[in-house]
């Protein structure tokens, strides 16, 4: 493994660039900001959705999940804001 580590951080290293010219960052900064903060937003109002219509009487563990996977979906877009704000 330590033998090809070598190339494997070069290999990290150009693919970290490919994306950093796609996305030109710099260029739709604010964009990019303006669409996560929507897509956060987005999530919130589909976690009320799925706990709005949570049956009382017997809970359904897949609305629960949605609920859970929203929630790091939540958790991931923050990451991505802090990234893109530097």
């Amino acid at each position: 493994m330590g033998e090809g580590s070598s190339a494997y951080k070069a290999r990290v290293q150009s693919a970290v660039i490919r994306m950093r010219d796609k996305l030109l960052l710099e260029k739709y900064r604010s964009n990019y900001e303006e669409t996560v903060v929507q897509l956060d937003e987005l999530f919130d109002q589909l976690i009320l959705q799925e706990a709005l219509g949570m049956n009382l009487a017997t809970p359904n563990t897949a609305r629960i999940a949605a609920m859970a996977q929203l929630h790091q979906a939540k958790l991931a877009l923050n990451s991505a804001l802090k990234y893109i704000d530097g």
